[in-house]
């Protein structure tokens, strides 16, 4: 959240959006997860964001409310289970959920 001394235009908030996107993309790339944690605790993002924006406008406050991890994951390899083959597993194919899988849990015994 930007807090601004005056108003402003649709057009300086859209720029000011897309700058912060790209402040905390590149801070948080070049940072381990750990550190970018705790500089948007301890404010130093937010503070970042602030000298960056105040050469657009005049800026009051800057506020870093929400933040979520995005991975992308490697679709091109597909890594199976140790011990079991890709198709035991019960996931995707034809029929269904649970497909073809067999169950893994031991028989019960009784006393």
């Amino acid at each position: 959240m930007v807090v601004t001394s005056n108003l402003c235009s649709d057009d300086l908030k859209t720029a000011m959006r897309h700058e912060i996107e790209k402040l905390v993309a590149e801070r948080a790339k070049n940072a381990d997860l750990g550190t970018f944690v705790h500089d948007v605790i301890y404010g130093k993002v937010a503070q970042e964001v602030t000298v960056a924006l105040k050469k657009k406008a005049a800026i009051r406050r800057v506020e870093i409310s929400k933040t979520t991890l995005k991975e992308d994951f490697d679709t091109e390899e597909v890594v199976g289970i140790p011990g079991q083959e890709a198709a035991s597993t019960g996931f995707g194919g034809a029929g269904g959920a649970g497909a073809g899988a067999t169950s893994e849990m031991p028989a019960a015994t009784h006393a």
